[in-house]
């Protein structure tokens, strides 16, 4: 069974570079481009892993976070916030919001490898 990763982002071309890392380390990817479509998916299906983008629009990704951390089977999937923000303050609210780690953007492949590798 492959490893299935949900990459959350309202950017086509971020979603193009995400989606070709994790495919080329062999891993099964599908998107969502905002929160709610995000809370809708993970309703629906089972994820290993998610990739969350903050700032989206119609559910940002710390809403989207706190809503499925509600769901019954969302409370255990690691959730990596993909961020621009490096500031301190942004990254206590993506703790605060339930999400495991962050990655910054644009993405280092190498330690986006390892943060993957480690929450799986």
């Amino acid at each position: 069974m492959n490893t299935k990763i949900l990459i959350v982002e309202d950017d086509e071309v971020n979603i193009v570079i995400v989606e070709y890392l994790l495919q080329k380390e062999g891993f099964e990817v599908e998107t969502a481009s905002n929160g709610e479509e995000a809370v809708e998916k993970v309703e629906a299906d089972k994820y290993d892993l998610i990739l969350m983008d903050i700032e989206m629009p119609i559910m940002n990704g710390l809403e989207a976070t706190r809503a499925i951390r509600r769901l019954a089977h969302g409370k255990k999937i690691p959730i990596i916030a993909l961020t621009a923000h490096s500031v301190e303050e942004k990254l206590r609210e993506i703790r605060k919001a339930g999400m495991n780690g962050f990655l910054l953007k644009p993405l280092d492949q190498a330690k986006a490898s390892q943060l993957i590798k480690q929450y799986l």
